[in-house]
């Protein structure tokens, strides 16, 4: 996500990874498959989609510009 997020900035981002700190519990992946089973929904846009609505929601919270 990382790398997705400073690709769509268009900025020269070096990520990082530090292998020797704890990546979580596997736990926290999020899936989505009883959601669709049992209420019959599915996302409405994909992951790059989405990373780019919030991006520049996100960019026009920080410049103080009104939301629609």
């Amino acid at each position: 996500v990382a790398e997705k997020i400073a690709e769509l900035s268009g900025k020269d981002i070096k990520i990082t990874y530090d292998s020797v700190k704890p990546m979580g519990p596997l736990s926290r992946i999020g899936d989505i498959t009883r959601t669709k089973i049992l209420l019959n929904w599915r996302p409405k846009v994909n992951l790059d989609e989405g990373l780019r609505r919030t991006y520049t929601w996100v960019g026009k919270r920080l410049k103080g510009e009104k939301l629609s």
